[in-house]
């Protein structure tokens, strides 16, 4: 499925640049303040645009769904134990299922010691992604998970379960952890399990999932939804060598205000015409609070400075 807002600006041909104009009126707020804007703006230009945005916003749902992503472990990161370093080893969790019987086989990871502690298995992925879920397929002693932690790209572990695995025994169980898709990438999962749940058997692991949707620039917009999936990332807008010093933020449609300034480059005719686009941009922030006037004046200064490409 097409990009919500790049679907709507192929259908209306209208400039990019002047897309976002609208979109900065009624970014994080949505349907209502758009139907605002509609009964509000005398502007023929900004009642077709606005009405558009409201077109697509019910397609966003859909387009999230379309790039979901699911990831099978392709490596042992850390672990608290192991039976052996072949057979019930760490690696027996990387990969898709081998195991699909229940029982103490050694196609699955299992820790050194049957009972009497808490034991950890800590696997990564082959591409970070916002997370959503986590699947670990338990094929003995099933219900033994008790927390569950995902990493992000700075190496810190942020805890999204705690609680009581509801897993059967008597036949391998794929257990589903759900949680809030994270603001941040995640690239490794870490399961924690109670070798005590089952007295009479090993906890044994045969595979991790990590459920997620995929997010090129990690700028926090998932790329199903993003209409700049690959976002110039910097901390502050630079227009051709220029330092504005204004906060390089990031829009809801996954544009940075460093790629609004880029898409106004390269649809200016001439420098002119992309200080015009500027002075526009630097007003509607104004206006809408995004930035302060100093702020709008620095962008207005290295606008006219610089050449139209922002790099």
């Amino acid at each position: 499925m097409p990009k919500p807002l790049q679907f709507a600006m192929r259908r209306m041909r209208e400039p990019l640049f002047e897309m976002h104009l609208a979109v900065m009126s009624i970014s994080g707020i949505g349907p209502a303040l758009a139907q605002c804007v509609l009964k509000l703006t005398s502007d023929p230009a900004m009642k077709k645009i606005t009405s558009l945005v409201l077109a697509t916003l019910s397609l966003t749902v859909s387009a999230l769904d379309s790039r979901a992503t699911d990831q099978y472990a392709d490596t042992v990161i850390a672990f608290s134990s192991e039976y052996s370093n072949q057979r019930w080893s760490a690696a027996q969790t990387l990969g898709p299922p081998d195991t699909f019987a229940y029982g103490d086989l050694d196609t699955a990871w299992a820790p050194s010691a049957k009972n009497g502690t808490l034991e950890y298995i800590t696997v990564g992925f082959p591409a970070p992604v916002r997370a959503d879920a986590v699947t670990i397929r338990e094929t003995f002693g099933n219900g033994f998970v008790f927390q569950v932690d995902v990493r992000d790209l700075a190496g810190v572990y942020h805890t999204v379960w705690v609680g009581i695995d509801p897993s059967q025994p008597g036949m391998p169980v794929d257990f589903l952890v759900e949680f809030p898709l994270t603001g941040f990438m995640v690239d490794a999962v870490r399961v924690h399990v109670d070798t005590d749940h089952d007295l009479s058997a090993w906890e044994e692991i045969d595979a991790v999932v990590l459920h997620g949707v995929e997010d090129s620039d990690g700028d926090g917009v998932p790329d199903g939804v993003d209409v700049c999936p690959n976002s110039i990332m910097t901390e502050t807008v630079v227009i051709r060598g220029c330092d504005t010093g204004v906060v390089n933020m990031v829009f809801d449609d996954g544009c940075t205000l460093a790629d609004v300034v880029q898409l106004a480059g390269d649809e200016a005719r001439n420098h002119g015409a992309f200080v015009s686009s500027i002075v526009k941009l630097a007003d509607a922030l104004q206006r809408t609070g995004w930035i302060d006037r100093r702020e709008a004046v620095s962008l207005v200064r290295c606008a006219a400075r610089g050449s139209r490409r922002q790099r």
